[in-house]
């Protein structure tokens, strides 16, 4: 089933709150683009970010995008953790039911005493 660019990173959320590992990982802390206000502990922030365009001579013929996903905790090991969840999730998941997604690139990054696992994921 092809998605709508739009849509990816809503289905990608959908996934991750229905997976029992995420849930117990960071709970229903997985949002769209920034975390919410007074957010404590662990979580997943969801961003698209640009997308690849196919056309043909009647016009646009899709647009992949691009989305990351970023893991933000406390605790280095436990960000990778939960990265590696997040990772098999998708991968196992949304791969084999709803689109091909692969990842594309993937970083760490620390800020504001937080370790973050940064993971840019093609969505076709």
């Amino acid at each position: 089933m092809k998605i709508s660019h739009y849509e990816a990173s809503k289905e990608i959320r959908g996934v991750l709150l229905d997976d029992a590992s995420i849930m117990e990982a960071v709970g229903d802390n997985v949002f769209p683009l920034v975390a919410d206000e007074g957010t404590e502990g662990d979580y997943i922030t969801l961003q698209r970010d640009g997308f690849i365009q196919d056309t043909t001579k009647m016009g646009v013929a899709r647009r992949d995008p691009y989305v990351y996903v970023c893991v933000v905790s406390a605790d280095s090991q436990r960000s990778q953790d939960i990265a590696g969840l997040v990772f098999f999730d998708i991968d196992l998941t949304l791969n084999i039911v709803v689109m091909e997604i692969r990842l594309e690139d993937d970083t760490e990054e620390y800020e504001a005493g937080k370790y973050i696992q940064v993971m840019k994921f093609l969505v076709r």
